[in-house]
């Protein structure tokens, strides 16, 4: 597997998908293609309910492994992917607030929707012309005041009136020319532009990528006095080490768990045989649609763009569903030749039902995967009618229809009666004035951002989790205002301008309280009173945290011609929370085009080296939002109870976590700017690093480690025309190297996520996230020590046992046009990277997957290894010998979670991540109608894996929690979608 990679690697011209397996944070900046700040774009991380909005001035804050896709939308802008990559993102916890590398969407990737028009307005209105009706130096000036942003407009033909300015005014609108005054004419102040009008929607269905096999040929039950026996669902048995199927019939009668009968052997029955159901016709095709609405117009003055975006998506979990509406609003105006004043409003709406949080999607999957061959979870009916029939999980005594009474659950009945949903509203506004006249510029800007969300989740009564019931709302607000003032000069130092210096002083006061308003209700009499004002005991819990930051930056730029660039920022800040602050956090940049040494040529045309150094802080949010770590006080074969009970508050013990960022590179273009050439080499140390750890009083947030990142990354992309035929195709590689340099306190390990059997952890001198769990004990010459049984024996001390980050990751893409059409292919590479697999272990141990099918009737089998004296092994065993009952059973003996080593498995993959088609058509004009351009697109998503993971897709986490990577244990299945679309502007 590993030669094929490498060789199909370098056969397809790869592009990377710089991922890890550690936790990342991306941060950043987002803007248009005028440098505008855009607010309100949602950026979330695929397959995940994980996400999160830019804030008024445009900047994000987002959490994901490395490797990971970021999904970004806005109105008026074509949705695209991103992949999280080493030098886009910084360690979890790493302190980088800066927005000095935020993702990098490439121009190829996030278009403006309306630039792919040919009529694309300026950048920026032309605010005058200045007349010729001068005398005299005394005499006023003329200027035309034109605010149109649309080509081809004569402002004189919508002139109305003439205005005179004078005295101070007039010289700080229109600068020294203005100093004896100045006649304006204004163009006309209503509608002066015609309007523009983009509607765009899509429409995606969604298939279950991949599942583990599972098996179809031997029914619920055990052996009995040696004999393979079938037990019924009211007798409690979890196990399918049963009959074979074909050897049981229905007996016909009146059986409250099959509308069939009970089973019974061939020829004591109704002659009606058996059956193996398949649990996954539980799962239904997906479905998502996006709508959006966007105008754009010149009204009074004022350039105006609205948009209003409509989603919906419906899961391949029954009635698992997500509405989301968003609105936007930007105004910018002209007020003077050097006074330009913007503003922008974005809200959003999000209600979701069923959201893969706080385990419940787990606990959803292993109830269907768990499910005996021959029972039926819809009770015979389709699945439709199980969902709006209760019958279907509920018998006549109002006790669940499960396959195993009183130890599992129905999925039918978690889907309709678990509470979970969440409610998301969030306002950005935004207020910005910028003044530019001749050296200076001022700019002043104002925010406001808040934020509500509402979740609810728990277990009804009567179920096995907790039969008395548990429910759970939780109510969060953020409030956050803020300021900032940067005056800036820039000027030439000599006559032949060759000396270009930027200075500029930054400002920003913010001012962020958050309030959460946690109720747990316990023990509830019934479903009908499932309700958290009925829960016998209530547990409030109120935080009001408080931060108020202040942030002084000052800045030099020094370029010399276009050769030699540095860049010199230190930062200081200071907050209510910490008030000790920090000085000095310098940024150095030097970079140096080299191509500019040489004469035009057609071979080089563009080379530059550059090196950056930074260090910055960051303090620990007021509200840990984090909750992987809530796990790793449950065993794992005890999952199914876990609930986020914790919560983690900001304590003014805690130092803010400090980031060193050192990176050396080089980009180069060459043969007339076709092929592109960029690489890189970084290390990155985060000292103090928060980490959470379980005390005696719960979970806190404490400085407990060291963790560095090293390593390089490069690039290669290449694009031509021939005719009427353009294509590009880009390669990449990244590899990284994630080591926990030191933990604090004298540690030797901290789970940060998983179980307390099995988990990922930080380790000194070991690999980020390595996993720990049991395995096999060996002897000093590491030979696996054999049990008087056969057996191999456990050790009872926990071992490292895979390392989750992968060796390197890469991707190719390639994308052709031809007149109006275009096709676009992209593969993701990943070599190496464990997972433990532990939804194959809990499924061997019941006796229901494929594996066990296979090789139960295994005998006489030797494990290789040597017995406690070291003689070799040779003491043949039956996997599933029905003689030795259970405890002998190959995978029985060793629990519901195994062995933590044996489930360990690759996570490599080659994927074919999109395949897209497009086709804009010819625009469509008639003197008396507007011009009109469509562009529809088909496209599919993740339409093939090849992988030797046998669990759900690899790329998955463990209960969504994007910082629990390498852990499988019934995880929210990868998805298959097929699209299309179709954009109008007019």
């Amino acid at each position: 597997m590993k030669h094929f990679l490498f060789t199909l690697f370098f056969l397809t011209s790869l592009i990377p998908a710089f991922t890890q397996a550690q936790d990342r944070v991306i941060s950043g900046r987002l803007k248009d293609a005028n440098g505008e700040p855009l607010p309100g774009v949602s950026i979330s991380v695929k397959g995940t309910t994980q996400g999160t909005t830019t804030n008024a001035e445009g900047y994000y804050r987002i959490t994901a492994p490395l490797g990971a896709t970021l999904v970004i939308s806005f109105i008026g802008f074509t949705t695209r992917e991103v992949q999280v990559t080493e030098k886009n993102s910084t360690a979890l916890g790493s302190g980088d607030s800066s927005e000095s590398e935020p993702v990098q969407i490439p121009s190829s990737q996030m278009v403006q929707n309306e630039a792919q028009q040919s009529t694309q307005p300026p950048t920026q209105p032309t605010p005058e012309k200045t007349g010729v009706a001068t005398l005299t130096d005394d005499s006023p000036r003329y200027t035309i005041q034109s605010y149109t942003t649309f080509p081809n407009q004569n402002p004189l033909t919508n002139t109305y009136t003439l205005r005179y300015v004078k005295g101070w005014l007039a010289r700080l609108q229109y600068g020294s020319k203005a100093r004896n005054g100045i006649f304006v004419a204004d163009t006309r102040p209503y509608i002066q532009a015609p309007v523009q009008l983009i509607f765009s929607s899509s429409f995606t269905l969604d298939q279950i990528n991949q599942l583990p096999d599972l098996q179809s040929q031997y029914a619920q039950g055990r052996p009995v006095n040696g004999i393979e026996t079938w037990q019924g669902s009211e007798t409690g048995e979890i196990f399918s080490w049963g009959p074979k199927i074909n050897n049981l019939e229905f007996d016909g009668q009146p059986y409250a768990y099959d509308p069939n009968g009970a089973l019974t052997t061939r020829g004591n029955g109704n002659g009606n045989r058996a059956k193996a159901y398949n649990p996954y016709q539980f799962f239904r095709n997906g479905m998502t649609t996006n709508h959006t609405l966007t105008l754009k117009t010149t009204l009074w003055k004022t350039d105006l763009k609205t948009g209003f975006t409509y989603h919906t998506q419906q899961g391949v979990v029954p009635n698992a569903h997500t509405n989301e509406s968003q609105w936007n609003l930007n105004l910018k105006r002209l007020i003077m030749p050097a006074l330009r004043a913007e503003f922008s409003l974005f809200y959003t709406s999000i209600n979701q039902t069923l959201p893969n949080q706080n385990g419940n999607w787990a606990h959803i999957l292993s109830s269907v995967m768990q499910t005996a061959p021959t029972f039926d979870n819809a009770g015979g009916l389709s699945r439709r009618e199980a969902l709006r029939n209760e019958d279907a999980y509920l018998l006549s005594d109002n006790q669940f229809r499960t396959y195993s009474a009183g130890n599992t659950d129905n999925p039918y009945a978690l889907v309709n009666l678990l509470p979970d949903n969440q409610n998301i509203r969030n306002l950005f506004t935004n207020l910005s004035l910028n003044y530019d006249q001749n050296n200076f510029q001022v700019l002043l800007k104002g925010s406001l951002e808040h934020k509500n969300q509402n979740r609810v989740f728990g277990i009804v009564p009567a179920m096995t989790t907790y039969p008395e019931g548990r429910l759970t709302t939780r109510e969060y607000k953020l409030s956050n205002y803020q300021f900032t003032a940067k005056p800036s000069f820039d000027t030439y130092l000599n006559s032949s301008s060759t000396i270009y210096l930027e200075t500029s002083v930054s400002y920003t006061f913010a001012h962020q309280q958050e309030q959460l308003n946690r109720k747990d209700g316990f023990r509830f009499a019934s479903t009908e009173s499932f309700d958290i004002r009925n829960a016998d005991s209530l547990a409030i819990r109120k935080f009001t945290p408080l931060r108020q930051k202040h942030e002084i930056a000052e800045s030099i730029r020094l370029k010399y011609r276009d050769l030699v660039l540095l860049n010199l920022t230190n930062q200081h800040y200071f907050s209510s929370t910490y008030t000790k602050g920090k000085f000095w956090l310098p940024t150095i940049g030097l970079g140096f085009t080299f191509s500019e040494l040489f004469s035009y040529s057609s071979f080089l045309n563009f080379a530059k080296v550059y090196a950056n150094y930074s260090q910055n802080i960051q303090e620990a949010p007021l509200i840990y939002n984090q909750w992987q770590y809530n796990s790793t006080q449950y065993a794992a074969s005890n999952f199914a109870p876990y609930q986020e009970t914790q919560e983690i508050v900001y304590t003014r013990q805690l130092q803010p976590e400090k980031t060193t960022k050192k990176e050396l590179g080089l980009d180069m273009n060459i043969i007339q700017n076709r092929l592109h050439v960029s690489a890189s080499y970084f290390q990155n140390l985060t000292q103090q690093a928060l980490v959470p750890i379980f005390s005696e009083n719960g979970f806190l947030l404490q400085n407990l480690a060291d963790i560095e990142n090293k390593g390089y990354e490069w690039s290669v992309s290449y694009q031509h025309h021939t005719g009427a035929v353009r294509f590009m195709s880009r390669v990449s590689f990244s590899k990284v190297k994630p080591v926990v340099t030191k933990l604090y306190n004298n540690g030797t390990r901290i789970p940060i996520a998983g179980f307390s059997d099995v988990s990922t952890n930080l380790v000194a001198g070991q690999p980020y996230g390595v996993l720990m769990g049991s395995r096999w004990k060996t002897n000093e010459n590491g030979q696996t020590i054999i049990g008087t049984d056969g057996y191999p024996v456990v050790d009872d001390q926990p071992q490292i046992i895979g390392n989750p980050n992968p060796r390197w990751t890469a991707s190719t893409e390639h994308t052709i046009w031809w007149k109006g059409w275009s096709c676009n292919i992209l593969f993701d590479f990943r070599q190496g990277g464990d997972i433990w697999n532990g939804t194959q272990a809990s499924l061997n141990y019941l006796g229901v997957s494929k594996v066990t099918e296979q090789q139960r009737p295994t005998q006489n089998y030797i494990f290789e290894g040597v017995q406690e004296n070291g003689k070799p092994n040779g003491i043949m065993v039956d996997f599933a010998n029905s003689a030795h009952g259970l405890q002998d059973n190959r995978w029985v003996r060793y629990g519901q979670s195994g062995v933590g080593a044996e489930s360990i498995q690759k996570s490599s993959w080659i994927r074919l991540q999109e395949v897209k088609l497009s086709y804009k058509f010819p625009s469509y004009r008639q003197h008396f109608l507007p011009r009109c351009d469509i562009q529809v697109s088909v496209s599919g998503r993740n339409l093939w894996l090849s992988t030797p993971y046998k669990g759900v897709d690899p790329a998955g986490t463990l209960f969504g929690y994007n910082t629990a990577t390498g852990l499988d244990l019934f995880n929210a299945p990868s998805l298959r979608s097929y699209g299309a679309s179709v954009q109008i502007t007019i």
